[in-house]
């Protein structure tokens, strides 16, 4: 089920507005997002520089249902706001999602996870999987929404998988290429989504997943990407 929606985002910027103009979309913008608090998110991202002059630079952006589209640009024409518009359909194209995840920290491994391999997986073993999907449902769902949508890089989940036997994972690795992934006794191993920064990144599966991603982006350590080859969840 894709419960992301398509429509548009609008970034302006007061580096290319005047102190007016820049307050009349900021209003606006605020104005519309509680009239529209199901479809409209309108968000402020600032800055101040470190060295003289100290310039302040200031970011709005407002993300609205494709029905929005000409009365926000009729509003930005007639105000003299300079606007740039994206499309969210582009913006949620696979392709486009795999360009703008943000680079793994050190010690991490970009790679792809298998969707239908890995639920299928957690079915008999530990995992937190079902506690970080009912938080993407029932809390998170339009903050990474907003992620996908605002035209920023932005983190994946953080994928973990251990032996439940202990911190070294050979005997399980052994156990896999005796017996085959198959025959993995239930609760052998643990699966878990982690959060790794101030955003909801660990929830990030869930919205590439519903978009129709068969391979979701996740970011692994190398006991991971070791564990999850040898269960064949990896592209």
């Amino acid at each position: 089920m894709n419960n992301i929606s398509f429509g548009s985002t609008y970034i302006v910027s007061n580096r290319h507005n005047t102190y007016d103009a820049f307050s009349k979309f900021q209003e606006y913008a605020l104005t519309k997002e509680c009239e529209n608090l199901d479809s409209v998110q309108a968000r402020l991202k600032d800055s101040m520089d470190s060295r003289y002059p100290y310039e302040y630079t200031a970011q709005y952006t407002l993300i609205a249902p494709d029905e929005m589209d000409n009365e926000i640009e009729r509003f930005c024409q007639y105000n003299g706001i300079e606007f740039s518009r994206l499309s969210n359909e582009a913006l949620l194209d696979p392709a486009t999602i795999s360009k703008r995840i943000s680079l793994p920290e050190r010690g991490q491994i970009r790679t792809g996870v298998n969707v239908e391999k890995l639920e299928e997986l957690i079915q008999n073993q530990s995992t937190n999987f079902d506690h970080c999907q009912r938080d993407y449902k029932n809390y998170y769902a339009e903050n990474v929404d907003y992620m996908l949508k605002s035209g920023e890089r932005f983190p994946t989940t953080t994928l973990h998988i251990n032996s439940t036997l202990g911190a070294n994972n050979d005997a399980l690795l052994n156990y896999i290429e005796r017996y085959g992934a198959q025959k993995l006794n239930p609760e052998q191993i643990r699966i878990d989504f982690c959060q790794h920064t101030d955003e909801p990144d660990h929830c990030v599966y869930f919205a590439l997943r519903d978009l129709g991603m068969k391979n979701v982006p996740v970011y692994v350590d190398s006991d991971t990407f070791q564990l999850g080859s040898a269960l064949g969840l990896f592209k």
